[in-house]
């Protein structure tokens, strides 16, 4: 059975570092740009609070949306500059849900100001009717 020969390990797979080499030329290698900073170990898997909110955190789904709709979008992302196209969907679906949220929130409030001008006018009515008079210093 010469066709199931073990492979040669010793040659398996090449060192990729030349050990000659000195700590000073690595580290010049490996150069970190300006912006970066360095985290100690045990912070480096601590979020900041506001990851955990829910307008953070990205939940993978199948979804099957019309052909037409796709290209428009894959074309706005193939501009220069422009987000990739699965961020310019979120950002259009976003504006959708806040616009009707705060439409939510706008009838919560007209309701809630309807309400305090019954009240206010019932206790109008009441002080006509019992014809409290406010006393004057």
């Amino acid at each position: 059975m010469r066709g199931l020969q073990k492979p040669n390990m010793s040659n398996f797979m090449k060192n990729t570092i030349d050990k000659t080499t000195t700590n000073d030329k690595n580290a010049a290698a490996f150069k970190l740009s300006p912006k970066a900073r360095i985290v100690p170990k045990n912070q480096r898997l601590v979020m900041p609070p506001e990851a955990h909110e829910p307008r953070n955190i990205k939940v993978r789904t199948n979804i099957h949306f019309d052909l037409d709709i796709l290209n428009y979008f894959k074309e706005r992302a193939s501009l220069p500059g422009a987000s990739p196209y699965q961020t310019q969907m979120n950002a259009e679906l976003r504006k959708i849900m806040e616009r009707d949220q705060g439409q939510d929130q706008a009838s919560g409030l007209k309701e809630a100001l309807e309400q305090a001008a019954r009240s206010l006018r019932k206790a109008i009515k009441f002080a006509d009717e019992a014809e409290v008079v406010p006393k004057r210093r």
